[in-house]
């Protein structure tokens, strides 16, 4: 595939970043085109989410870069043998790019990993060798999904945008979404088995920006609560409330000081927005108390 690595490089320029973020955005970009152009399935079908689909689908909500892409496979069917070997199938011939190794045969999800054929991705620091695409196997979405269109940074500067379009994750499913894995996570650090990681304050940053955007009814808090009483209950093997739930992390939050650490550093590794509007760890835990306080 011809590049023009000078896009690239004015990219980097223009949004304070060292090159191998936006040759990444493209080429993860690239692998999600491909996957869902040539994917088909009679069982359901394949619906793009997390914080990739923040920053490309939905105008560059949390100005963050984000290397992975998930989707979300609905309805769950029964048996996901064939949606698996469709899947494999078309992720061992992507133009472009090898699948550098076999996905664990795990029962909720399906992993991809893969690395571009001319090897013009970067390594960093901050980012894993190779791109990653998840695919969740859920019954879990309570919103429409929205039709949105994707495209890279690179595409957009270089005029050569695709029009590409795909159904994405409603800001409600995703909000829910990180409500619940960052509360979960942040409790598990006072267990035995902690399962948090200092990626998981990218939850904590997106959710300032998820907040007005939202609309917390009658129906949005009892959707949380379902998704969060099921994650506790498979996580962490307990169910306390919701709210007792919050408060501890809240505390956690403001006590554990290597929180706001680890959230400094992954905001100055991954954020975009200029050094003076970017999203403090004061304002994030503010903004997230509020946001809880009304479910």
């Amino acid at each position: 595939m011809s590049l023009n690595m000078d896009f690239f490089e004015q990219i980097a320029i223009e949004k304070g970043c060292d090159i191998a973020f936006p040759v990444k955005e493209h080429f993860l970009i690239q692998v999600i085109q491909q996957l869902v152009s040539r994917f088909y399935s009679a069982e359901g079908e394949l619906i793009f989410g997390g914080g990739t689909s923040l920053v490309c689908a939905y105008d560059e909500l949390t100005k963050r870069f984000s290397e992975d892409a998930d989707f979300r496979f609905v309805p769950r069917p029964r048996s996901t043998a064939n949606v698996r070997k469709t899947l494999m199938d078309i992720a061992h011939s992507l133009k472009g790019f090898d699948l550098i190794e076999e996905p664990a045969p795990e029962s909720n999800k399906i992993e991809f990993r893969f690395v571009d054929t001319e090897n013009i991705v970067q390594k960093h620091s901050s980012l894993r060798p190779y791109i990653k695409l998840e695919v969740f196997f859920t019954n879990n979405l309570f919103y429409e999904p929205q039709v949105k269109e994707i495209s890279s940074f690179y595409d957009k500067l270089s005029g050569t945008n695709s029009g590409f379009k795909l159904k994405c994750v409603s800001l409600e499913d995703t909000t829910i979404d990180k409500i619940s894995s960052f509360v979960w996570r942040i409790l598990s650090t006072d267990t035995e088995r902690s399962q948090y990681c200092p990626a998981d304050m990218r939850h904590l940053h997106d959710l300032f920006f998820l907040a007005s955007k939202i609309d917390i009814d009658r129906t949005f808090k009892s959707n949380m609560i379902s998704v969060f009483d099921s994650d506790m209950k498979q996580r962490m093997q307990n169910q306390y409330p919701f709210d007792i739930c919050v408060r501890d992390v809240i505390d956690l939050l403001h006590r554990n000081k290597q929180f706001k650490s680890d959230y400094e550093q992954y905001v100055a590794n991954m954020s975009y927005a200029k050094n003076a509007d970017r999203l403090s760890f004061e304002d994030a835990c503010r903004s997230f108390e509020e946001l809880t306080s009304k479910i």
